[in-house]
């Protein structure tokens, strides 16, 4: 031990840090995962914990054990372990230093009296502001001299003595400046404002401000500190802008010093309400902010947790849920100056009265625009914001943003591209205008392309003037339309700052060939799509919107779409903005304006374009050759390559890699569209191939593809189970058979034991689990504690078995499942078909806060028999263990 009076490490301002403590140093070179280990001397006897290690050095840092062993015969003796603090941290400083600080030779005559090897003494080096102690009794630069009469020289001796006199009067001795001072202070009981309870709510976690973080900060700590802490920031106060190290001030106009009074506050508000927070950041506290915060009680439970401290030994945790939130149909058009519609609950929150809800009378302005294409579009443009309580189906993210498209105003249809709306699960909020914010829903997931359409109440905008888009639905357009001078017109901002139109002048070009990779973890590629592209846009200039003609016409919607390169070895994801012609938006969109879901065909494989040269050199004759090059329209001419088949699809059985695809039905084939169009009215086409240097005639059926969503989850020991996504099987060959694990929470038995994003559950305890439903059999009678044996496979195929054990406690089960006109059963319906757990599943969903007609908003139902806020087409309930 090279010294025994080493100052505490110091792990940065965000962490925790000791003080008031002496550490030993050594050169021992102990290495990261080895804090805890006990350090022993020549005896055998443990005289320290191994702490930490300074990186580059041999230098390790050891906790010394004299408060570790209080508190162990504390324990022993069944007492409780009492803690003081004078919120004050001290610092040892050497007595040539403690001189210029004003200590007199006295004094220190009489400490090296005592102590023949004393060098030292304690100084105040800081106060938390607020503490039991005020700036007069205590301030920094004090030295320490005496308590209660007794010399104090060292931390183990005044730690000993607060500790003892927790929730006492203590009279301090010190010296300022030169000066002897004698003050009454009293020490605080520790266990007073260390963090005991907490409250988790929309898949965030707020706390009472802790004594560490206070004093690592210079705010004061709870009980009087100005807000209380966010610990974890999730799904709601992702939406809301507010992170993690925040303190919420107010709810409305209500104060939140502490969980208890943001319990209250954020409970009276219905579940989907918006209101006002005063949030500030520990970092900067001499500025707070404001913004609109959605009350999640849909997604996630609502739950005070509480240690239960009734016994030393106790190391319970509590959890009850939070009170059931009011009822209320508030209508969303109310201004925010308005309460309109509001529960007295809420307005008196918010410090207002409730009005008479205000309808007919809703209006927003669209940017007038600076050219003729600003001008024709602009009332269609609107901003989308989507935001997935959930990973899954191996999105790149969970909060987006993008530009939609008005093409029906009757029904409130939009268009968006899939990087801003990739899947149906999660909160759609759609803006018009400058001051219009208003829910959607999700309609349809197109399969294949990169579109997804959704839907608002044509109502909730009143008589804000939308237009809905001309769509141009002439075929080929990439060819058609090509040097055509066109603007590409989209919206920039997003809600807080509001919303600008901006637009670039450009002309037609020819498509641009992606071809796309497999992605990691698999998610939606856009395939066999001629995109429209432009002369004048760069692919990457995060710009997307519509391309509108000299007439107004929109030829294309500009989208975004997620790609992956490789950057160093590692895959980066970045996106690209290409048109999506017209034609391919009309041929969803009309079957949704007449209250119909598109159903859409296709072989079941990914095509390339191929050149030529390369067809010859298949073997394709020579005189097709000169046909092709005489009556092609598009330069180079090429033909279509099978690249890729879907597993399961009739083009995996039927169709091989590499076969060239000369006709459908007799009619030649030369674009992606082509295809589509060949084969989407009919149950099976034939199709002439070249294949191994010889043309042959495959007959072929066509497969049905409706909208590409995941329907239902499963919420299970910290891992969200799906079926597996399309993605899956189209780019990796896999079978969507199994419990497809999508993602993971941080620190849950699914986290802890190894289960693997990406991997299939195929087996648990040697029953197959061929989909979400047996692996829900499989499972549901397992309580907390016990272990399950699980094998999973990855995407290579690859087979794994390891064990989990549950703790149902923290990480309960849900289902999470989605409604729909003509949709198969859910999970949530099928489970074991048995009236137990019908009954378990309706009694556990008053306690998850779901039950229905308690308290959740009566949701305002679309054509399509669907809530028009997409949060309330999904449910969520509490499954418990079977019997």
């Amino acid at each position: 031990l090279a010294r025994l009076d080493r100052a505490a490490p110091n792990y940065g301002r965000h962490s925790f840090n000791d003080f008031n403590t002496f550490y030993f140093q050594a050169a021992s070179s102990t290495s990261g995962g080895s804090s805890g280990s006990p350090v022993l001397n020549r005896q055998g006897h443990v005289v320290a914990l191994n702490a930490a290690g300074k990186v580059g050095t041999a230098a390790s840092f050891y906790l010394p054990l004299d408060r570790i062993k209080r508190a162990v015969d504390l324990l022993k003796e069944g007492k409780q372990i009492t803690r003081g603090t004078l919120q004050a941290t001290f610092e040892y400083k050497p007595f040539n230093e403690l001189a210029r600080l004003g200590l007199g030779p006295e004094t220190e005559a009489m400490v090296r009296k005592r102590n023949t090897d004393e060098v030292g003494m304690l100084v105040t080096k800081s106060l938390v502001p607020g503490g039991p102690v005020s700036d007069e009794q205590l301030q920094p630069g004090d030295i320490l001299v005496k308590i209660n009469g007794k010399l104090i020289t060292r931390f183990p001796e005044l730690e000993g003595l607060l500790d003892d006199a927790a929730g006492q009067s203590v009279e301090l001795e010190l010296i300022r400046g030169g000066e002897v001072l004698k003050v009454e202070a009293q020490v605080q009981d520790l266990h007073a404002i260390t963090p005991d309870e907490y409250l988790e709510m929309g898949e965030s976690i707020f706390n009472n401000f802790s004594y560490q973080q206070a004093r690592n900060n210079n705010l004061p700590c709870h009980p009087n500190a100005a807000g209380t802490y966010v610990a974890q920031a999730g799904h709601m106060l992702r939406q809301a802008g507010i992170s993690v190290g925040s303190l919420i001030l107010n709810v409305g106009k209500t104060p939140t010093p502490n969980v208890r009074a943001l319990e209250a506050a954020l409970a009276s508000c219905p579940d989907g309400a918006q209101v006002p927070i005063r949030y500030m950041h520990v970092s900067n506290r001499h500025q707070s902010a404001v913004t609109m915060l959605r009350v999640d009680r849909r997604w996630h439970a609502m739950n005070r947790v509480v240690r239960d401290s009734s016994t030393p030994f106790s190391s319970d945790w509590v959890t009850s849920a939070s009170p059931t939130p009011p009822f209320s149909s508030y209508s969303i058009n109310a201004s925010a100056d308005s309460t309109a519609g509001r529960s007295a609950a809420e307005a008196a929150m918010l410090g207002r009265h409730p009005t008479p809800e205000r309808k007919g009378k809703v209006r927003t302005r669209f940017a007038p625009g600076s050219n003729d294409a600003e001008k024709a579009i602009s009332p269609s443009l609107v901003q989308v914001h989507f935001s997935m309580p959930y990973m899954i189906d191996g999105t790149a993210g969970a909060e987006f943003k993008g530009t939609g498209l008005v093409v029906d105003t009757e029904k409130g249809l939009v268009v968006v591209d899939r990087n801003t709306v990739p899947c149906s699960l999660g909160d759609v909020n759609i803006s018009f205008g400058s001051s219009l914010h208003v829910p959607g829903r999700v309609c349809f997931i197109h399969p294949l392309h990169n579109i997804a359409v959704l839907s608002y109440d044509p109502k909730s905008v009143g008589d804000t003037p939308v237009k809905a888009a001309l769509l141009c639905t002439d075929e080929d357009m990439t060819h058609e339309k090509k040097g055509t001078k066109v603007t590409l017109v989209g919206l920039s901002g997003g809600l807080r700052g509001g919303t600008q139109l901006s637009s670039h002048e450009a002309k037609v070009a020819d498509s641009i060939r992606n071809i796309t990779g497999f992605s990691h973890p698999p998610r939606f590629q856009d395939c066999n799509l001629d995109t429209l592209n432009l002369n004048g846009v760069s692919p990457t200039s995060q710009q997307d919107g519509a391309v509108v003609d000299e007439k107004g016409q929109v030829l294309a919607f500009w989208g975004s779409f997620s790609m992956q390169v490789n950057n160093g070895g590692r895959l980066q994801d970045v996106q690209v903005f290409q048109g999506i012609p017209g034609d391919i938006l009309s041929e969803v969109v009309e079957p949704l304006k007449a209250n119909k879901i598109p159903s859409l065909k296709t072989l079941g494989a990914e095509y390339e374009y191929v050149g030529l040269n390369q067809v010859r050199l298949l073997g394709l004759d020579d005189a097709a050759v000169v046909d092709l090059e005489a009556s092609t329209i598009r330069w180079p001419p090429t033909l279509l390559a099978v690249r890729r088949r879907w597993e399961g699809s009739p083009a995996s059985k039927l169709l091989e890699d590499g076969d060239v695809v000369l006709s459908i039905d007799g009619k030649p084939v030369r674009t992606y569209r082509a295809v589509e169009l060949a084969v989407r009215s009919k149950e099976g086409v034939e199709l002439e191939v070249l294949r191994g240097g010889r043309k042959q005639k495959v007959q072929i059926p066509t497969m049905n593809l409706g909208t590409d969503e995941t329907r239902e989850l499963l919420l299970w020991a910290g891992a969200v189970l799906q079926e597996p996504p399309a993605a899956v099987s189209r780019q990796r060959g896999v079978p969507r058979e199994g419990a497809y694990v999508a993602s993971l929470a941080r620190g849950s038995p699914a986290n802890w034991y190894g289960l693997q994003p990406t991997s299939r559950v195929v087996e648990v305890e040697g029953v197959p689990t061929p989909n979400l439903l047996a692996f829900l059999e499989a499972v549901r009678h397992k309580k907390t504690g016990e272990s399950v044996r699980i094998k999973q496979a990855d995407l290579r195929g690859n087979v794994e078995v390891s064990t989990l054990k549950l703790d149902l406690e923290y990480w309960p089960t849900h289902a999470v499942t989605r409604a729909g006109a003509g949709a198969d059963p859910t999970l949530l319906e099928s489970v074991n078909a048995g009236e137990a757990v019908r009954a378990a599943v309706r009694k556990a969903g008053s306690k998850a806060g779901t039950a229905p007609g308690k308290g959740l908003d009566a949701p305002v139902v679309g054509d399509l028999g669907q809530p028009m806020d997409n949060r309330y087409t999904w449910e969520r309930r509490l499954l418990e263990p079977a019997p």
